[in-house]
């Protein structure tokens, strides 16, 4: 599962029952195994779910998510 971090703080370190998955950024994503992360309660008010149009962030390990914009014809 990959979970953009949206809260107030600029940067927060994810650990989840004693293991650590990196920091992540405001607007950052961070992937997540499915089962670890359906085992514990993601506030709404600072994390979201990502489900599609995300690359890899080649500076912090983690992935963010991507605009792609079609010229109207």
């Amino acid at each position: 599962m990959l979970k953009r971090y949206i809260g107030s703080q600029p940067e927060v370190a994810v650990m989840i029952r004693g293991t650590s998955f990196g920091a992540v950024k405001t607007g950052e994503a961070i992937p997540i195994p499915d089962d670890i992360a359906n085992s514990v309660a993601w506030p709404e008010a600072n994390w979201e779910d990502v489900t599609d149009g995300s690359t890899p962030n080649p500076n912090s390990g983690t992935e963010t998510e991507t605009t792609n914009e079609t010229e109207a014809s």
